[in-house]
C-alpha cells in the first residue's frame, strides 16, 4: 500500500475499511491517495452493492483525509455473449449509483465499465474511460457474437521456443512418458525446449501442432515438464538444433506468414484465449519488438 501511494498509482477500493487503511497510510506519507471505487453491478466478486448503505459508505470515503476519488468502475459479466439484457441491467445499475452520488454532491471524474467486448459492442457505454485488455493483444473475446468480430485484428503475442535435439526413430517405438504414441514408420522426431512447467499443458499432448520452417508439425507423446516432442518426418528440409519453433502466434519464413491462433489452443483446452496467454510461465523471457526490432527483453531467471 505504501508503494502504491508513493508512486501515485491509482488503486481500487471496494470497502470503507480498506479506504480507511489507505487514508491512514496517506496521512503518514503526507500524500494524497487517488482511488477508484469498485461498484458491484452483478459480477458479485468485489465491490459495493446497490443500496443506501453503499451510498453512505462511498460518501464517507470521499470525506476521508488523504483520499481523492478519481473514478468509479464496474465489471461486465456477459458483454462477450449475446445476452445484452444482463449487460444493460448492469449499466443501468451503475448509472443509478452515479446519479445518486451526484444528488448528494459527489461527482465522479472518471467512470468506466467497458472491457474489450464492451468496447466493441456497446460504444454508448464508453463513458470517460475504457479498459482494453484482450484486444490490445490483437485477439477477440471468444464468445463475442458476429458481426462484432468481423473486423481484422493482428495478434501481438507469439510463444516461441527452439529445437534442442533431432533423432531418427525406428517404426514401432514409443515416445515420452506413458508410451501413448507409437511410430508407425521410421520417423524423425524433434525435441522442443518447452513443457507444462512453462504453461504448455499436458492436455495438448498428441493434439496440438507447432510451426517449424513455416510448416505444422504435430506434438507426439506426452508433453514433459520442460520439453515436448514433434514429428517432422514429412519435412523436406529437416529441422536442425537451434531452429525456431512457434507454439502459438505467427512465424515468418521466406517472406510468408503462417499462424497458429491462440483460439486454436484454447479450443483444445476447452477454455478461453485469455487463459492460454496467462498460462505462459515466468521463466520464459519476454521479448518486446517494435518496428521489427527488439526494444526490450525481460527474464525472471537471467
Amino acid at each position: 500500500m505504501y508503494e502504491l501511494i508513493e508512486n501515485d498509482i491509482e488503486q481500487a477500493v471496494y470497502s470503507l475499511e480498506y479506504a480507511k487503511a489507505i487514508s491512514k497510510k496517506a496521512i503518514i506519507l503526507e500524500r494524497t491517495a487517488r482511488i477508484h471505487i469498485k461498484y458491484d453491478t452483478g459480477m458479485n466478486r468485489l465491490g459495493f452493492l446497490e443500496g443506501e448503505s453503499s451510498v453512505e459508505a462511498i460518501l464517507a470515503i470521499s470525506e476521508l483525509p488523504g483520499i481523492e476519488i478519481e473514478g468509479m468502475f464496474s465489471h461486465f459479466a456477459m458483454s462477450d455473449t449475446d445476452d445484452d439484457e444482463y449487460t444493460m441491467k448492469q449499466y443501468d445499475c451503475f448509472m443509478r449509483m452515479v446519479n445518486e452520488l451526484e444528488k448528494h454532491g459527489l461527482t465522479i471524474p472518471t467512470k468506466h465499465i467497458c472491457n474489450s467486448a464492451g468496447i466493441i459492442r456497446f460504444p454508448q457505454m464508453h463513458m470517460d474511460m475504457v479498459r482494453a485488455g484482450l484486444i490490445t493483444y490483437g485477439m477477440m473475446p471468444k464468445g463475442c457474437p458476429k458481426p462484432y468480430t468481423d473486423f481484422e485484428v493482428r495478434p501481438a503475442m507469439t510463444l516461441k521456443s527452439s529445437v534442442v535435439h533431432v533423432k531418427e526413430i525406428p517404426a514401432g517405438e514409443t515416445i515420452s512418458y506413458g508410451r501413448h504414441f507409437k511410430t508407425e514408420k521410421p520417423s524423425t522426431i524433434a525435441t522442443i525446449a518447452i513443457g507444462y512447467a512453462d504453461g504448455y499443458l499436458r492436455r495438448l499432448s498428441n493434439r496440438a501442432e507447432v510451426l517449424i520452417h513455416g510448416r505444422r508439425a504435430p506434438v507426439v507423446g506426452n508433453i514433459c515438464m520442460d520439453m515436448c516432442m514433434v514429428d517432422v518426418t514429412d519435412f523436406d528440409e529437416k529441422p536442425k538444433v537451434g531452429d525456431e519453433v512457434v507454439l502459438f502466434g505467427t512465424q515468418k519464413t521466406r517472406g510468408k506468414h503462417t499462424e497458429i491462433p491462440v483460439d486454436e489452443i484454447s479450443d483444445m483446452l476447452d477454455t478461453i484465449n485469455y487463459e492460454v496467454t496467462c498460462l505462459v510461465g515466468k521463466r520464459i523471457p519476454r521479448v518486446y519488438i517494435q518496428d521489427g526490432k527488439i526494444v526490450q527483453m525481460h527474464s525472471s531467471i537471467w
